[in-house]
Formats: C-alpha cells, structure tokens, sequence
C-alpha cells in the first residue's frame, strides 16, 4: 500500500470520527452514494465513475468501514482500503494459465453483501442512519426491509451533507493539491495559445498537467471567440484568432476532492471593450475577497460582487449566483445566491466568480478557491487572476 492509499485511509478515518463525534443518534452509516462512499472509506471508484448505475456501497461506524464493491472492482478498492472489502458478483481474471473468479472464496449478491457488513459491524438489532440518495438506494432498501427486519433506521442524509459543510486541514490539503494540478494546467494552456492553435489542443495541454499530477480531468470548457459566451461548452476544432477571448473553466479532482477554477486571456491584446467589461467583473471578485469571512451571510457576497459590477464597467450585469461551496462534489453549500441567508463557517470552501457571457461576443470569467476563516480567507488558487495576453507562445499579465 502506497503512502498516498495510507493518506487517504487516514483521511477517510479521522472523517468518520468527526461524523459520528457530531452526536447522531445512530450506531452505523450506510451510504449507497458514491461520495460518501468515497468520503468515509477513502476509495473512489472508477467503475463508479463510468456507470452511474453502479451499486456501491459502504457500512461504517467510527472506528470501522467495509466497503461493498464488485468482484471485479475489488481489486483497486485493496489497493487503497486493504481487506476492508466486500465482494458481489463474480468476475474472471486469468491465473497460472486459467480463467479463476476474482474473488473465488464466496459469491455473493450485493444485498447478501450489505446483510453481512451490517451484522459484522453493528448488528442486525442496531440503529443505522441511511444515506440512501444514489442509484441504488432502492437496492439498499429493500434488502434492509426483506432481511434486517429488527434494524432500526433513520435518514442521515442531510446529515453527512451538513457534515461536510466545513473542510477538516486533511481536506482542505487535497482541494489545493486538485487546484495546483489545474493551475499548471492553465500555465501549459496559455504558453500554447496562439493563433492558429485549436481548442481541443489546449484542452490537451490542461488535461496532459492534470494526469501527469496524479489527477482525473473533469469538465474542460475551453472556448474562444464567439464560442466563449457558451456555458459549459466542450472545446471544439475551432482555430485561435487575434483578438479573441479565451475561457478557461475547468475542473479536476484529486483523491475524491475537486477544484473548480477559471481564468480569461486574449489572444495578441484585448480591445478597450474586452478590457472594461474584464476590469468590471473583477472589481465584482474584489469586492468578495475584501468581506469574506466567517460570520456574513452567502448572500452578502452576491449582493457585493454585483453592486461592484455593475459600478465598474457593466451597468446592466446579472447573475442567479456568485459561488458556491466545494468538496467531494463540485457544487456544495453553501450557493452564494441572492436568497441564501446561510452564515459562513470557518473551515468552509468556497469558489467566488463573476461570470460574463455576451451571446455572438463572448465570455469571460476568473474563478477563484479560497478557505473561509475567522478573521477573512485563505487562498487556495493562487495562479495571477488579472488577464493574460497571449502572443506568440508568450503569455502576460495585464495588471488592473
């Protein structure tokens, strides 16, 4: 077992001691979402990643955790967990010249899987709180009612939701590590934005620094010219022109941890247009970075980014949100929308932005990382957020 699968066991444990340290008013977890899966075991599955149908689970109390995976998914779960690993199904591997099921000590079904981590950890009598909100809650369900009759259930969903709220310093050191990988991403993007270069190239390029930093890529919006307006947008063969603005909006993860993070640049030099409405939407980050603490409301944060907008550039700018929280999902609490009253918490993980898309014109954006702290915030992204003109394999900042 490597040290990064040790880290993550120990991550994974000292994540369980807070959830049940928080008082529930249960023995045991059973998850079937494959965040919380990940969350309180410390594996994230690839299986899991590729069929949204995939049943995965997890039984955990404080001081223990049985992961519940498939025969053929067994083999990476031990690379991480060790023997914490229960098997369902059956798949052959070829061993000493012949076809042998991967796990040839028992078959078992998923429910079998579940009733027997159950009465290995807490019991057939005990109380366990359900986090049955992935797809195969109604698997969960009904082994739980057909054979763990005496078990005594409560939700603990919005539990581990709530659990998750602020970053233990173990979190908070993957969700940087995740924004280092798509930070030297970035640098590799703009060295190689010039025109006549597409989009896909440069997405490339992102995608190369994040695997070769022990990532997964996740979503790469890069889009250029006109395209730069489309939200959430694959890259496209589209070639780089003089002029053109290009958005960078990415994602990744690291160990289960996401970041989520943009950055603008111009291709040769922006325009007077492009300058102002980019000097506006960052005077709308500036003015998050400089309330940001713990003990405001998310909604102050929307309110601020755009009253600053629109003083400084883009008279008419709208937004429904101007960040959110992240973690082992992209989007986490707390929504920094006009509605939210939700105090922040030190320990919390935000993304602050101030997007712009102007249809047939484009878009631009810088997003931002940052810890939330008692006395202000802690940045987590730390690559320059002014805008970067590239030319000619060069890359620059322009200072507001």
């Amino acid at each position: 077992m490597s040290r990064r699968d040790l880290d993550q066991l120990s991550l994974a444990s000292q994540l369980r001691s807070r959830v049940f340290a928080r008082g529930p008013n249960f023995d045991a977890l059973i998850t079937s979402d494959p965040d919380h899966v990940g969350y309180l075991t410390g594996y994230r599955s690839m299986s899991s990643d590729m069929n949204r149908y995939y049943p995965i689970a997890a039984v955990a109390t404080a001081d223990d955790a049985i992961l519940i995976v498939s025969a053929g998914d067994a083999p990476p779960a031990r690379e991480v967990v060790g023997q914490a690993v229960m098997t369902y199904g059956r798949f052959f591997v070829m061993q000493d010249g012949a076809f042998q099921p991967s796990d040839a000590d028992e078959e078992r079904s998923f429910g079998v899987a579940i009733v027997q981590a159950v009465n290995r950890l807490c019991g057939p009598r005990a109380t366990v709180g359900l986090d049955c909100t992935g797809l195969s809650a109604h698997d969960v369900r009904s082994v739980i009612q057909r054979d763990l009759p005496d078990l005594r259930t409560v939700s603990a969903s919005q539990w581990l939701r709530d659990c998750r709220r602020t970053k233990l310093p173990g979190e908070i050191g993957q969700l940087r590590r995740a924004a280092h990988l798509l930070e030297r991403g970035i640098e590799a993007a703009l060295a190689a934005a010039e025109p006549g270069v597409t989009e896909r190239y440069i997405a490339a390029r992102i995608a190369s620094a994040v695997v070769e930093g022990g990532g997964v890529p996740r979503s790469l919006a890069v889009t250029s010219g006109p395209r730069s307006a489309l939200v959430d947008a694959y890259a496209a063969e589209r070639e780089l022109q003089p002029g053109d603005l290009l958005r960078l909006d990415l994602s990744c993860t690291f160990q289960g941890y996401w970041a989520d993070m943009a950055r603008t640049a111009v291709i040769e030099g922006p325009s007077p247009l492009q300058r102002q409405y980019f000097d506006a939407i960052s005077s709308g980050l500036a003015a998050q970075r400089e309330i940001l603490r713990a003990g405001i409301e998310a909604r102050r944060l929307f309110d601020v980014a755009v009253e600053a907008t629109r003083g400084n550039g883009i008279p008419h700018y709208r937004r429904h949100h101007c960040g959110h929280g992240i973690g082992v999902t992209i989007n986490e609490f707390p929504v920094l929308s006009p509605e939210n009253t939700a105090v922040l918490e030190s320990g919390m993980v935000l993304c602050i932005e101030t997007p712009l898309y102007a249809a047939g014109w484009g878009g631009m954006m810088t997003e931002d990382i940052v810890e939330v702290t008692d006395t202000g915030w802690y940045p987590i992204t730390e690559l320059s957020r002014h805008l970067h003109v590239c030319t000619g394999g060069r890359a620059e900042v322009l200072a507001s």
